[in-house]
This record gives C-alpha cells, sequence and structure tokens, in this order.
C-alpha cells in the first residue's frame, strides 16, 4: 500500500491571511488521496463528490451545495478561495524591492522570486522574462554599491550568475575584514574590491 498523508478536513475561512496557498496544499492532498484509493480499488467507481463534502467543513459545504460534479465543485472552491493577484502592484513590488539591512543574499532572492510568482508573465518565454525581471530588481535591489558595480561591469548576466558573483563578493568582503594589517596592531583592512569577478 501506497504511504501518503490523508488531508485534514478542510476549515479556513476564505477571508484569512494565505488562504490561496492553503487551499492549494489541501487540494494536491486530496487528490493524491483520490489517486491512491483508485490505485488500490482498480475499477471501482469512488464518489469525488460525496468524498469531498466528507472532507470539507459544513460551513465550506454551503458554498458548494449547488454543485452537481465534482469538477464543479472543484471550480467554485477554487474561484472561492483563489483570489487574482493584482499584477500591475506585484510588478511594481518586484522592481522596487530593496535589500533589507541584516538580510543574507539568499533571503533576498528568494522574496524577490516569490513576489515575481504574482507577476502573471505572460506565458510565452514566461520564466526568461520572470527571470529578467527578478535579475533587474536584485541588482537595483542590493545593499551594497560595490556589489551592484562589479555585477554591471559585466556584458552580460544571469541571474545565477549574478547571485552567485555577489555572494562571492560578500563572502570576500567578510573574509577580508577579518585579517589584520602585518604593520597596524588592531585595525582590520578595508575590504578590496575584486577586478575580476566576471570570468
Amino acid at each position: 500500500m501506497e504511504q501518503f498523508m490523508r488531508p485534514e478536513r478542510f476549515t479556513t475561512d476564505p477571508e484569512s491571511d494565505s488562504v490561496d496557498k492553503s487551499w492549494k496544499h489541501w487540494l494536491e492532498t486530496f487528490i493524491n488521496l483520490i489517486e491512491v484509493l483508485h490505485s488500490e480499488r482498480p475499477g471501482c467507481h469512488i464518489n469525488k463528490r460525496a468524498l469531498l463534502i466528507n472532507y470539507l467543513a459544513q460551513t465550506v459545504n454551503k458554498i458548494i451545495l449547488d454543485c452537481g460534479t465534482f469538477e464543479e465543485a472543484i471550480d467554485v472552491l477554487n474561484a472561492t478561495y483563489i483570489k487574482p493577484k493584482n499584477e500591475i502592484f506585484s510588478r511594481h513590488q518586484v522592481a522596487t524591492y530593496q535589500q533589507e539591512l541584516g538580510d543574507t543574499l539568499d533571503h533576498f532572492l528568494r522574496r524577490l522570486q516569490t513576489l515575481g510568482k504574482d507577476c502573471n508573465f505572460c506565458l510565452m518565454m514566461a520564466l526568461e522574462v520572470q527571470e529578467q525581471h527578478i535579475l533587474d530588481a536584485f541588482i537595483n535591489g542590493l545593499r551594497n554599491a560595490q556589489i551592484r558595480q562589479q555585477l554591471l561591469e559585466n556584458k552580460t548576466l544571469t541571474l545565477r550568475t549574478a547571485y552567485q558573483q555577489a555572494y562571492t563578493f560578500e563572502c570576500s568582503m567578510q573574509q577580508c575584514s577579518s585579517y589584520l594589517q602585518p604593520d597596524t596592531v588592531g585595525t582590520a583592512l578595508d575590504p578590496p574590491i575584486p577586478t575580476a569577478l566576471s570570468s
């Protein structure tokens, strides 16, 4: 028997924060349940609508009372729980998001990528367009002007390469600041600016 997590009863209020993420996760676990039941009972009919009702709280069931099929019920629940994002505002957030004091490069980049998911870039070349926007925002939002300058010296640049160069530069600055000058006691070196990050 295949091991899987049975979904909990779905009780989330449509007005609660991040309800779309909760709903998407719950629906995925519910679909997994249906697939496992099909594999355990090949040829046996599973009433998906009835099963769905058993896993929804009474307040959620009220939303799909008039739905005659499982597919209709899922469409209504998707429309209820997945609210369309404001694409213009999402793109503004990506374009203006700045690295905060104490933010690691990892956290800064992950946050940009999360914000970029709500921009709904067109399907054709969506990943390339999204990556380019995030690359621009990554460079623009860096707190360290020296890192930004190093990145801008590249003729061409991918998001991955930009992150690797920025990370290498940041690490070298931190490591250099721990060295002491030979003729000075207790004074840390100013971090040098690497001249050939863009190999």
